[in-house]
């Protein structure tokens, strides 16, 4: 826990709560039934960009990271464009990009 950097009491509780707050979402998302549950856990899987075993399916560390991504990915998508985003993949790729189309949206505010 050292190197969450926390300082005091309060902000290293806050910080155990949020991770216990995730474990838990994890552990439902694996106990999810049906065809649904099964789709839901291969999507964070392959998000989370971990190799399994064959077999094995998904592990609990592979969903909570498949949760990280994929809460991310709704985040930055209430923000940006799918053109912006495109572009953004462009750029990052080295392929020919218009960095204008980068820009933010002018009815959304800057994130905090």
């Amino acid at each position: 826990m050292e190197h969450w950097q926390q300082e005091t009491a309060e902000a290293l509780t806050r910080r155990l709560l949020i991770a216990s707050m995730a474990c838990v979402l994890a552990w439902q998302v694996s106990r999810q039934p049906g065809a649904e549950g099964a789709s839901l856990r291969a999507l964070l899987v392959r998000l989370s960009g971990r190799l399994i075993k064959r077999g094995q399916g998904w592990t609990l560390a592979a969903l909570l990271e498949g949760l990280w991504v994929l809460l991310a990915m709704v985040a930055v998508s209430e923000d940006y464009s799918g053109e912006q985003l495109r572009a953004a993949a462009r750029m990052a790729l080295a392929e020919d990009a218009d960095p204008n189309t980068m820009q933010r949206p002018r009815d959304h505010d800057p994130p905090p």
